[in-house]
């Protein structure tokens, strides 16, 4: 016989669980604390910034661009110290030379940061004051960069980044492994401005975003965003480091530990309450009193309560997958119904049940009741089966609990038989998508594609007109006029203008990364690697067909438009027999 536990006092166990946690959540608060504190400044300098420019750029004709080019400039100005030691590279009005242009530098902030800190091809100024700094900043966001380069949001920025810019640098910017054994490097403590330079110059494996992938405002609005990432806002509590769903998971199990915990508690002594009391004697009538006084029956509520909860993220769960909702709210609906049934099954097993065994003789059975006058004898068992038989319809606690018990368990297993609708291809979905014949390629924003974009390479994320939110049609636009089209695409490839289905042929993930140098196009989920030489066919990785081509034409305004719809399924090859 396994020995009793002893029972644990509540206020003792609940002090422990309030230890733990205090353990995990105190520090996450104070760094919390401290990173919203060190990135107020940051973020309150860019709002302040723009405040100025564009109050500057209201004031009149002092604030438009180039303006004051020919001006002769004051000593101690933003203009004097502009041309004293930045023009030699960017050009006496920012049109860029040895340097890069500096018409989307719209925010002071982008300035200052590469002026006191330096980035790979520009050296820091240290000789320059602060106010120095300052005043040519401010000079730079409100004289050279262009108006529609002060537009440019945060928001903007990131939808832009995650478009452009995660599939090498990772959505939170800490870059990530590349194909060859490359990798593209951390924007964490990565100057702002200098990653304007390297989307207007290109660098390396990465192509030039500037031009019709990016004009100035949208390449402002990156700027900007990889600004943030150096010091990211937490809204939500602790930030893990923003490392991801490895620093994610950790936390994860030290949450589980805490419920490991709290079940542990739950469980702690089971039984301890029902047990007998030894102070009194067994068979007298006090020690009977004391022992039902002692033994009172646990609430049956917590369980109910957990069981109609199980119930509501039962109902919840099949409600929002109707609605096609997202994956958040499916999840804590799950969470809510398994987390309430598991509750209900702890508290039932440690309070609601007895593991004791009372051993001891056996009664001896009644004397039979002797004959009334009329010569009938009392029939103890057929009474004791009409008790039975007009208690069968009453509602007890327990049947009740026992209702929602299986109520419960059955709705949360019924519900996970809608992700049966899920299952398998859905009609000729990934046979079709919104490309038409004719149907204009444009960008994320909407603008039109003519064929004077990509003069010096790059890429651009493209859309059907109309339907730049169908992720199925989405295509990589490059121009490759280096390259020969395969035989029987010859006529796909208008001056030298490929597009590919940016979805994997692997598991469907988008096919984010392209490098410049090696011509490849790279899925950065399972590294599938295709040769854009070679009709963009996979050298590495999972992938087992190449990405389909979508057929192009030139229109009579110089539009790039499509010839037609893919002439292959897009994504994985499993939908389809044939390669």
């Amino acid at each position: 016989m396994m020995p009793r536990l002893p029972r644990c006092a509540p206020l003792p166990a609940v002090l422990l669980v309030a230890a733990v946690a205090a353990a995990i959540v105190l520090p996450a608060a104070v760094r919390a604390s401290a990173s919203s504190a060190s990135a107020t400044p940051a973020a309150s300098a860019t709002p302040a910034a723009s405040g100025s420019a564009s109050g500057s750029a209201a004031a009149g004709p002092a604030a438009t661009p180039n303006t004051t080019a020919s001006a002769t400039p004051i000593a101690g100005s933003g203009a004097a110290v502009f041309t004293a030691n930045c023009s030699g590279c960017h050009g006496d009005r920012g049109q860029g030379g040895f340097g890069p242009s500096q018409q989307a530098a719209a925010f002071p902030s982008l300035v200052a940061a590469m002026v006191t800190r330096g980035g790979i091809s520009m050296p820091a100024f240290p000789q320059l004051s602060p106010a120095q700094v300052a005043a040519v900043s401010l000079f730079v966001a409100t004289q050279i960069a262009a108006p529609a380069a002060r537009t440019a949001t945060v928001a903007q920025g990131g939808e832009l980044f995650r478009l452009y810019c995660s599939g090498c640098h990772s959505s939170t910017g800490r870059g990530g492994a590349l194909s060859q054994g490359r990798n593209a490097p951390s924007l964490a403590d990565y100057p702002a401005a200098e990653a304007l330079a390297a989307m207007i110059l290109g660098r390396g494996n990465m192509p030039v975003f500037a031009g019709a992938a990016l004009d100035v405002r949208e390449q402002a609005a990156v700027a900007l965003y990889v600004q943030t990432l150096q010091a990211p806002p937490s809204p939500g509590g602790w930030g893990l480091g923003y490392i991801g769903p490895v620093t994610e998971g950790l936390a994860a199990f030290a949450g589980l530990g805490l419920l490991i915990l709290l079940a542990v508690w739950l469980a702690w002594g089971k039984g301890a309450a029902k047990a007998a009391p030894a102070a009194e004697p067994a068979g007298t009538a006090a020690g009977s009193v004391a022992t039902a006084a002692k033994q009172r029956p646990a609430p049956g509520w917590p369980a109910a309560l957990g069981l109609i909860v199980a119930i509501a993220g039962a109902v919840g769960f099949v409600a929002v997958f109707i609605a096609g909702d997202n994956a958040q709210k499916l999840g804590g609906t799950l969470a809510a119904g398994l987390l309430g049934l598991g509750f209900a099954l702890a508290y039932w097993g440690r309070d609601l049940t007895s593991d004791e065994v009372e051993v001891g003789r056996y009664p001896l059975p009644p004397e039979p009741a002797a004959a009334g006058p009329q010569g009938t004898v009392s029939d103890v068992g057929a009474a004791l089966g009409d008790e039975l038989a007009s208690s069968a319809g009453v509602f007890t606690r327990r049947r009740f609990l026992t209702t929602l018990l299986v109520g419960a368990a059955g709705l949360l297993g019924l519900s996970q038989l809608a992700l049966a609708a899920t299952l398998g291809p859905k009609s000729r979905g990934l046979f079709s998508t919104a490309w038409r014949p004719g149907a204009r390629l444009v960008t994320v924003d909407g603008v039109p594609i003519t064929r004077d974009a990509l003069p010096g390479g790059g890429v651009i994320v493209a859309f059907p007109e109309g339907h730049t939110d169908a992720a199925d049609s989405q295509v990589a636009l490059l121009h490759l006029a280096a390259i020969a089209p395969l035989s029987g695409r010859e006529s796909w490839s208008p001056e030298g203008f490929f597009a590919y289905s940016r979805v994997c042929t692997h598991a469907g993930c988008a096919v984010a990364q392209y490098e410049d140098e090696a011509q490849m196009l790279v899925c950065p989920c399972h590294q599938s690697t295709f040769d854009l030489r070679n009709g963009a066919r996979p050298v590495a990785g999972p992938a087992a067909r190449p990405l389909p081509q979508l057929p192009l034409a030139i229109d009579g305004s110089g539009y790039l438009v499509a010839q037609r719809d893919f002439a292959q399924p897009i994504g994985p090859g499993f939908w389809n027999l044939y390669a």
